[in-house]
């Protein structure tokens, strides 16, 4: 296929927007055959995500190849976030075996909480992700704002003014934390990744609540987590407003997840 970039867009994207053809590829969409299409991602969207797919195939999904094309670039606050905890725990699971951790590598854990705090906006008092190639931060506000407290790498301080945006009316939802928040022109409080409230993330911001010592906002999501998965079976997310369960059911990381936190309570 021939890709003529237009708004960094494939020609046939282009045309599936100008035609209105969106509906034909509904028709083969094989996740909208099990699930209503307003609780997954629409067709454009979907289009666009399968056409980066597309061109990471092509790079053969090494990170040199990927990081010469701008495009598909970004500093991830959630990915990042993860990084630095697992690399926390493998120290300590170094130490508990007396392993030696190359020095090398020790250095650039030490860089980790700097390089986070880059991506904090004192204008806009939360984190972003950031384009890779340019450095502009991406300012869109979503639940990966908070995975630096899972991280464990940002400062008391930090962790406070996420807690009290945490707090506030668009992110303290009935049954929190949504994906992005409610005053968001994406929240849609059932589809996908743009509104519902989900359990391994809701799993991660309250093990970083714990750690910094805000035990009362981590129990409460747990509180409100189990009460989901009681009242409304073990979904893949949930409407953080009503409780709603959407996407699949039986979903195992909701199970597993629930189980640990019913364990931790």
């Amino acid at each position: 296929i021939q890709e003529l970039y237009v708004h960094e867009m494939p020609l046939w994207i282009k045309m599936v927007k100008s035609l209105h053809l969106d509906s034909l590829f509904t028709l083969v969409r094989s996740d909208t055959k099990y699930l209503p299409a307003y609780q997954r991602i629409d067709t454009i969207d979907a289009l666009n995500f399968y056409s980066v797919a597309r061109k990471l195939r092509r790079r053969k999904y090494e990170t040199r190849l990927v990081l010469r094309y701008g495009q598909l670039t970004m500093e991830d606050i959630g990915f990042n976030s993860i990084l630095i905890r697992a690399n926390t725990l493998l120290c300590q699971i170094a130490s508990e075996i007396k392993a030696d951790v190359p020095e090398w590598l020790l250095e650039r854990f030490k860089r980790a909480p700097k390089a986070l705090e880059s991506l904090w906006s004192e204008e806009k008092g939360e984190y972003f992700s950031r384009n890779f190639q340019t450095f502009e931060s991406i300012e869109q506000s979503s639940i990966m704002t908070f995975l630096p407290l899972y991280s464990g790498a940002i400062s008391k301080k930090r962790a406070g003014e996420l807690v009290t945006l945490l707090r506030s009316k668009d992110w303290w939802l009935p049954y929190p934390v949504p994906s992005v928040p409610k005053n968001s022109q994406y929240f849609d409080e059932l589809r996908y990744w743009q509104g519902p409230t989900w359990v391994n993330t809701n799993w991660l911001v309250a093990d970083g609540l714990k750690r910094y010592g805000y035990v009362d906002e981590a129990q409460a999501i747990i509180d409100r987590t189990i009460e989901l998965a009681t009242l409304q079976g073990l979904s893949e997310y949930f409407s953080p407003v009503t409780g709603s369960p959407a996407g699949a059911n039986s979903f195992s990381w909701t199970a597993a997840l629930v189980l640990d936190m019913l364990y931790s309570s």
